[in-house]
């Protein structure tokens, strides 16, 4: 069946661009014949040299257009030719238009070329457009798929009413109907991601500043969606987590619908702002709701539900955002966004219980704020903690939002490369994260060996940071090599977090730290200060892209500083001891 519908693209598109190219060289021609009907010289014509250029510019499926006379070149669009024989290459297509008549002294021919490769090349293209579509839409139907299940069950469910606060919804039920949620939020914010970069960098010039400043909205969101945090969990403790959910949707939603509008850098940033804020509330109130309503036994796969929902949303919104931009452009994408963020407000505010609360916490947020100064000063007394921290998991988090999401997608479209291109690209770092996650999760259950896993994280992240800063150089050129280097450099780096984002948090949770002030507060407070990678990442790229110039040689010394980092970790007296821990909340 598939290369049935391969072989039938083939033969639509080579239908299509020869019947392009047959009815724009006619037309062409018509401009051309009375010239040559009342026996005039074409060279005492000025700017038929530019109508040929210009004929191939606006179609670029031709590879060129010649007037032949008598068999020789007397003017083309490709300018190396005048005065050649016109010889027949096998591999275009070649139409020809007899301008002069069959008993005219001269022949004079409008002879138009189109390679084979062409054809090839869209045919390509659309297959791997449906491939990316394909997963990204085999994510949404199996969570909606999921959903409805979950609905037919609820249905028949001994509670009187799924909308009413005093519904007693099942667990299992209970913790589907929250699944899209989470997802659909990150979905949303993804499906800008591809673009996004670029079009920030346009309204910083428009704005008449520097074009580091466009980092600006994307530290402005990483920073206060962890600022919303503590406050957010606070909040949820006291009134539960359904007050947070849709009234973050829609300030996120709201955020960013406003893009659309004629305004500066600045109040841009400061939409990105409260998109993080939104973000940070939405992301709080899940996780309320999850340990609200999850058993101790279910606890695992209510955390997956925020694994999943944060790989596969940015997955399928990458996918499909970088198909939209194309048609819809960032006015449209971001109002697909907004409508999403609405409708996903909706169906929170109806089906999430009112009823489920926090842990009723009498404290206020002082001392909440108070509880997480006093663990920070705990752990900022711990060299081996710190190492962490700073050699793997700050690091990590800033390569994610500052190298994959902030300086691939800019690089990228500075080598030529579509929006579909760059979205499909940057799909793969979150389908390598994927790919090894549950694998490595079982290796360092099974082994107890973090330290090592880490190291070879961070190594193996650098090493794919430096096969993405080869592109365009002079080792592998512009072609197809590079565009495989690329690939396979994303991929490796999402790999190598997927070694790093779940035995990071088994390393600090079974440290000599965690044994001396517990698990908790120091899986917490690293999970806090972790976030100061994604706020970071962004803002250092930036200003490299400042000082060295906007090019993929910056990825490279990302790399070799990951690498360099990642030698510092092994640096330490005694490996922790690692026994049983859940799963990290990925984020």
């Amino acid at each position: 069946m598939a290369g049935l519908v391969v072989g039938t693209l083939i033969n639509l598109y080579s239908d299509g661009i020869q019947g392009k190219a047959k009815a724009s060289a006619s037309t062409l021609a018509q401009r051309l014949t009375d010239i040559v009907d009342f026996n005039l010289r074409l060279r005492d014509f000025d700017g038929l040299d530019k109508m040929l250029t210009d004929y191939r510019r606006l179609n670029p499926e031709i590879s060129d257009v010649a007037l032949v006379i008598d068999g020789s070149i007397q003017m083309a669009a490709d300018t190396s030719k005048i005065g050649k024989r016109w010889v027949t290459d096998s591999r275009t297509y070649e139409y020809t238009v007899a301008l002069s008549r069959p008993d005219a002294p001269r022949i004079i021919n409008l002879t138009v070329a189109v390679p084979v490769d062409v054809i090839y090349q869209r045919v390509e293209r659309s297959v791997r457009n449906f491939a990316a579509l394909f997963i990204a839409s085999g994510f949404l139907a199996g969570l909606f798929l999921q959903v409805a299940s979950s609905m037919q069950r609820l249905r028949f469910d001994s509670s009187s009413s799924y909308v009413s606060p005093r519904a007693t919804l099942s667990e299992e039920t209970a913790l589907i109907v929250v699944k899209p949620i989470f997802f659909l939020a990150v979905f949303l914010e993804h499906l800008t991601y591809s673009f996004l970069p670029k079009f920030m960098q346009e309204a910083a010039v428009g704005s008449g500043v520097s074009v580091g400043f466009a980092a600006a909205p994307f530290t402005a969101y990483y920073l206060c969606f962890a600022l919303s945090l503590i406050p957010a969990g606070y909040f949820s403790d006291r009134y539960g987590p359904k007050p947070l959910i849709w009234p973050g949707l829609i300030l996120a939603s709201v955020s960013i619908l406003g893009l659309i509008l004629p305004i500066g850098i600045i109040p841009m940033t400061a939409l990105r702002a409260m998109s993080g804020i939104g973000q940070g509330m939405l992301f709080i109130g899940i996780q309320t709701y999850i340990l609200a309503v999850a058993s101790p036994e279910k606890k695992t796969q209510g955390n997956a539900i925020i694994v999943f929902g944060f790989q596969g949303g940015m997955i399928s919104g990458m996918a499909i955002g970088s198909l939209l931009v194309t048609y819809l452009h960032p006015n449209g994408v971001f109002m697909v966004c907004a409508a999403i963020g609405m409708a996903t407000a909706f169906y929170s505010a109806v089906l999430i219980p009112g009823d489920i609360q926090g842990k009723h916490t009498a404290a206020g947020l002082g001392v909440a704020i108070a509880r997480v100064a006093t663990d920070l000063k705990k752990v900022v007394r711990s060299g081996e903690f710190l190492k962490t921290m700073f050699c793997i998991g700050i690091p990590a988090k800033a390569i994610l939002t500052g190298a994959i999401t902030f300086a691939l997608p800019l690089v990228l479209g500075q080598q030529g490369y579509r929006q579909e291109e760059i979205g499909q690209i940057i799909m793969l770092y979150g389908i390598g994260v994927v790919a090894a996650s549950s694998y490595v999760s079982r290796l360092v259950d099974r082994t107890g060996s973090t330290e090592s896993i880490l190291f070879w994280g961070a190594t193996i992240s650098a090493i794919g940071l430096v096969l993405i800063g080869l592109m365009g150089s002079t080792l592998v050129g512009n072609g197809m090599l590079s565009t495989s280097i690329i690939i396979a450099g994303v991929i490796i780096v999402g790999i190598a977090h997927g070694f790093i984002n779940a035995p990071v948090v088994t390393h600090v949770a079974h440290s000599a730290l965690a044994g001396q002030i517990g698990a908790n507060p120091v899986t917490t407070t690293y999970r806090f200060l972790e976030r100061t990678g994604h706020v970071a990442g962004p803002f250092l790229v930036g200003q490299f892209f400042l000082i060295w110039g906007q090019g993929p040689q910056v990825l490279i010394w990302i790399g070799i500083t990951t690498a360099i980092l990642g030698l510092l970790f092994l640096v330490r007296s005694t490996p922790p001891r690692v026994r049983e821990i859940g799963p990290e909340i990925a984020r």
